[in-house]
């Protein structure tokens, strides 16, 4: 009876602790993976690109949407205008000073989550989980 108890007991790991802590290491190492493909300059200059475009395209629209609403006629010289020539002026002269930028390869989503790769904390255990080797 004794012996069919010890056999139904749980087998000791094969593994030794410092085996053991060295697997958890590397399963913990693995959390960061992917790592960011580019340096932190880099993807927030990805992000003030996409910021731009976004600042860009909002004022084409305004621009398009007071160019198409606000059309009258003179009634006394019939002279064609618009009513937001000024505004409109403006809108494109902002629109002109804005850099030209081409759309950055990674969406703001994805430049977010490597940018969140490179908080102190995060970063700080990295380093210590650099060394580890599977």
């Amino acid at each position: 009876m004794l012996r069919k108890q010890l056999l139904s007991l749980p087998q000791p790991s094969p593994y030794s602790d410092e085996q053991l802590r060295d697997i958890e290491l590397w399963q913990r190492r693995q959390q960061f993976h992917p790592r960011p493909d580019y340096p932190a300059e880099v993807l927030e200059g990805f992000a003030v690109d996409w910021s731009t475009l976004g600042e860009r395209e909002s004022l084409a629209q305004l621009v398009r949407e007071l160019a198409q609403h606000g059309e009258v006629d003179c009634p006394n010289c019939q002279h064609h205008f618009y009513l937001e020539t000024d505004r409109i002026e403006e809108l494109r002269h902002r629109l002109a000073s804005l850099p030209v930028v081409e759309q950055p390869p990674l969406s703001v989503r994805e430049i977010q989550k490597q940018l969140d790769f490179y908080d102190p904390e995060i970063l700080g255990e990295w380093e210590t989980l650099a060394g580890v080797v599977e």
